[in-house]
């Protein structure tokens, strides 16, 4: 059975303890959002698809003046779970990153203008990077936790060197001139 990849997320979630949308959601918004981003909007809709699907199994309990679905998962769910897990299928990867589409339209800009969106770039790394050590404590809990977490320190590393090596390139361009002249003569 072929699923949306975000309930794979949502099932691996529950299979690590949390059971509620609102939990689930707020673990993916600190942790799995360094590579694949799933809010509210994706997480409550396939909570209801596995539900009608009976990968996951939904109680009402009580929680103050509330109540609260808790999710486990039934059998058929871990399975398919596992089954993804170990699938020798290609993993989709992709990249969407709005910093890197407007370098990709830079040759219209000035030496100048490309730089400040390169420092741009650098400092959504820079953050990144602290936000990714921030969560090393949860991470630590899981070791494939972790080992995600320092995927994305390295991935975050390399592009915040790629950012100061190009810079440093640029540094003897024209300020004024043309980006995509300056680019070519380092590139």
């Amino acid at each position: 059975m072929k699923l949306h990849k975000s309930a794979y997320m949502v099932l691996g979630m529950i299979a690590m303890g949390y059971t509620t949308g609102y939990e689930i959601s707020k673990m993916a918004a600190l942790t799995s959002r360094f590579f694949w981003a799933a809010g509210d909007g994706q997480v409550y809709p396939q909570l209801r698809k596995l539900t009608e699907l009976a990968l996951v199994e939904g109680e009402r309990q009580p929680q103050g003046e509330r109540e609260k679905n808790v999710y486990r998962l039934t059998k058929a769910g871990r399975l398919a779970l596992d089954e993804w897990l170990t699938s020798v299928d290609a993993p989709m990867w992709e990249l969407r990153d709005e910093g890197l589409l407007k370098l990709f339209f830079a040759d219209e800009l000035s030496t100048e203008q490309l730089r400040e969106r390169i420092e741009v770039l650098r400092r959504s790394h820079q953050r990144a990077i602290e936000r990714l050590r921030q969560i090393e404590p949860i991470a630590r809990t899981r070791p494939s936790a972790l080992l995600t977490q320092r995927h994305g320190l390295a991935l975050h590393t390399a592009a915040l060197q790629w950012c100061d090596q190009i810079t440093d390139e640029l540094s003897a361009a024209d300020p004024t001139g043309a980006a995509a002249a300056a680019l070519r003569t380092i590139l």
